[in-house]
């Protein structure tokens, strides 16, 4: 019985190391490291397997003596192979060397050990066989003891030269070496060479476990051989089964020992029954009570992924800002993966380095200056302290100087951070455990949608300050231009008084220059010579202009002050129009412009203010004769009426006004630039007046132009009241 439980036993502990090697080696089969360690495990394997063989007595004289020279070989290899394997895990240069000379001297001694050199013979004593050992076995304990104190020394000696994550992995492989190695000699050689008895050996496959144990521990949690952290769920159901497995078949020797003097194969099979019932009862809280162990003491940094994404992006969209989107980011993520601290470091020509996170930390001004000097980031976006520790030791001692664990580049297109060196400083796990590469695939992803977010909160904290900026700027030109207008306004009001004491002033003058002209036209004060008459027209009718000119002035101020009202009377419109015609024909005949006119032959008598309204059209005519063409110009003046309205246009083909500056021809002291051109002397104010006294009167303006056409004023009055609709014009 006590055969089947060291059989299980033994095979539960070869599946085990060759679970751990095959999982390391599969992780990464290209490294020395990896290949060496699955060398190992195997040697490993062979021993245990060929330790158990020896000791069975189903083999018969022969098979144990090879499996006891198998026992040696495979021993002294594993020896060999876990000095090479430490050797390459520190990276030891200086021993790494000496056994590349040594190697070959020392691995062709294998088969001196694997012969009678070592096991000379063996016997048989009770139910195992006793070795009688050769010459070379003191030198083959020495070899032995020998590998595994130097792979000792070989781990304590770099455990000072590497990082703090590395010290934590060697450390692990130290403690494995160092308490089970001992054991595995005192079971496998010192106690039964000295008590004789080689029964014992089966004991050292005991140790073999505490190697697994503590392998699957330094996977977990140091990643030890790169393993992510996930794979402690499978020891969750290895440790169950193995120890349902160990339990029973404890609990199955030892009832076995008590009830065989019965020797009743009916009790052996109650008894076997009932344990097995009983482990398959206990399997399910004996399960759940693992996954709780090693769920406190392997995962207690686990989180979702997907659930950390979900709530990043609930607050991400909870704020636009930045100082508060990111501290709120850092909290939460350190919360939520078990960081020390988390900080954001931005920086632009204009704002400087700012850092922004879960605590002030002051120290990234070391690493500013570093990244400035050494700009490794650029190269490697993402950097695990852990990782680096035999790549860059100057990196990694201002890191570990700083208490980083990860620096992660942020790269942002916004202008003024585009060039600039932005990271993420990550602090170590507060349960001390590593950084695996679905730590390092989440913080990237995190990284990288919090650059869209810090790119669109940079955007809106530019837009925030460009808008504060000009809130300023239009406060501080509103007051201004307020303070200018309510100067303009009293400007405006002296200029108005001005010109409603000026033109009152000047209308005196006006009207007696205009009544001595006419005097002199006349003949009141002697004959006038054709030339004077001419000479004495041009002067009257420049005053009437000036006296018009006048008037405008005096309606515009008027209009200014709320003076502005209509002096209604009858008039006939056709009278009013060839008196106008007359006064202007001789200034139309010097400029060669032909002035056409049809009178009608009966048009209503309507109510109206004269004066204003011969001024609007005598102002349209006026412009007609100095806008058109110079020897050739023709302007028709059409004066028409139906049962509603009358209508008055004046058609010229002048120079038009252009489209663009058409809707501004009707505006206050507004002139187009070829109306300038043409008659310098305009004020601007002739046609503002026109439709101020239309509208006044209830009309319309007509109007249309073409450019280098033509034009045409005019206007559309309702007929008020028809005092003689058979009127003839005078």
């Amino acid at each position: 019985m006590f055969s089947d439980t060291y059989f299980w036993l033994t095979a539960i502990a070869a599946i085990a190391m060759l679970s751990i090697g095959l999982v390391s080696f599969i992780r990464d089969s290209k490294t020395s490291v990896n290949r060496t360690f699955i060398l190992m495990v195997l040697a490993v394997v062979g021993w245990i397997i060929s330790n158990y063989l020896s000791n069975s007595g189903e083999i018969g004289y022969d098979g144990a003596l090879y499996a006891n020279y198998a026992l040696f070989g495979f021993s002294y290899s594993v020896g060999l192979l876990l000095v090479r394997f430490v050797i390459l895990y520190t990276e030891d240069k200086k021993f790494h060397q000496i056994y590349r000379h040594l190697q070959l001297v020392l691995w062709l001694i294998v088969p001196l050990f694997a012969s009678p050199l070592v096991t000379k013979g063996i016997y048989r004593e009770g139910s195992v066989y006793n070795i009688e050992f050769g010459p070379l076995i003191g030198v083959y304990a020495i070899l032995l003891m020998s590998s595994m104190g130097f792979s000792m020394y070989i781990l304590r000696r770099n455990r000072r030269h590497v990082g703090r994550y590395e010290k934590k992995r060697i450390a692990t492989m130290f403690v494995i070496i160092a308490t089970c190695a001992p054991l595995i000699i005192l079971t496998q050689f010192l106690l039964p060479a000295t008590t004789g008895w080689f029964g014992l050996t089966n004991l050292g496959v005991l140790p073999i476990f505490g190697v697994v144990f503590g392998l699957y521990y330094g996977i977990a949690k140091h990643r030890l051989f790169n393993v992510t952290p996930s794979f402690t769920r499978s020891l969750v159901y290895v440790l169950t089964v193995s120890l349902l497995t160990f339990i029973y078949l404890l609990l199955s020797t030892a009832v076995s020992m008590i009830v065989a003097v019965q020797q009743s194969w009916l009790i052996h099979l109650l008894v076997n029954g009932t344990l097995i019932l009983t482990l398959l009862v206990g399997y399910q809280p004996l399960l759940k009570l693992f996954r709780r162990i090693t769920d406190k003491v392997f995962l207690q940094d686990m989180y979702d992924p997907k659930d950390i994404y979900d709530r990043l992006n609930a607050k991400l969209v909870s704020t636009i800002d930045l100082r508060k989107m990111l501290r709120d980011t850092a909290i939460f993520l350190s919360e939520a993966m078990k960081l020390e601290y988390m900080v954001f470091v931005l920086h632009s020509k204009d704002a400087g380095y700012r850092e922004f996170g879960s605590k002030k930390y002051a120290g990234s001004r070391e690493l500013q200056r570093y990244f400035t000097t050494h700009p490794v980031l650029k190269r490697q976006p993402v950097i695990i302290t852990e990782d680096i520790s035999k790549t860059d030791q100057q990196l990694l001692t201002v890191l570990e100087k700083e208490d980083v664990a990860v620096v992660i580049r942020m790269d942002l297109k916004h202008i003024s951070y585009a060039e600039s060196m932005n990271f993420v400083i990550v602090g170590p796990k507060r349960n001390g455990y590593s950084y695996s590469s679905e730590d390092r695939r989440t913080l990237e992803t995190i990284v990288k949608e919090l650059a869209l977010a810090v790119q669109n909160a940079l955007q809106y904290e530019e837009i925030r300050q460009f808008n504060i900026t000009l809130q300023q700027k239009v406060d501080d030109a509103t007051s201004k231009l307020k303070a200018s207008n309510d100067r303009l306004k009293k400007l405006d009001e002296t200029k108005d008084d001005f010109m409603s004491m000026a033109s009152h002033q000047l209308r005196t003058p006006l009207t007696s220059i205009k009544g001595y002209i006419s005097m002199l036209m006349e003949g009141d004060m002697g004959k006038v010579t054709p030339m004077q008459r001419k000479a004495l027209e041009e002067a009257y009718n420049s005053s009437q202009r000036m006296v018009y000119l006048i008037g405008d002035f005096l309606n515009l101020s008027r209009l200014r002050t709320g003076k502005f009202e209509l002096e209604i009377s009858e008039v006939s419109l056709p009278r009013i129009i060839q008196e106008e015609i007359a006064q202007l024909r001789a200034t139309a005949e010097s400029r060669g412009v032909r002035l056409i006119y049809d009178a009608p032959v009966t048009f209503p008598t309507i109510c109206v203010d004269e004066t204003k309204l011969r001024q609007v059209m005598m102002n349209f005519i006026d412009n007609a004769v100095y806008y058109s063409k110079p020897s050739g110009g023709r302007i028709m003046i059409v004066l028409e009426h139906d049962q509603e309205s009358v209508s008055f246009r004046v058609v010229d083909n002048g120079i038009g006004v252009e489209k663009a500056q058409q809707k501004h021809l009707f505006t206050k002291f507004y002139r187009t630039p070829s109306a300038r051109k043409a008659r310098p002397d305009g004020t601007g104010i002739g046609l503002y007046m026109a439709r101020k006294v239309i509208d006044a009167h209830g009309g319309t303006v007509i109007f249309e132009s073409q450019e280098n056409i033509g034009s045409t004023f005019g206007f559309r009055l309702p007929i008020v009241a028809a005092i003689d609709t058979q009127n003839t014009p005078q």
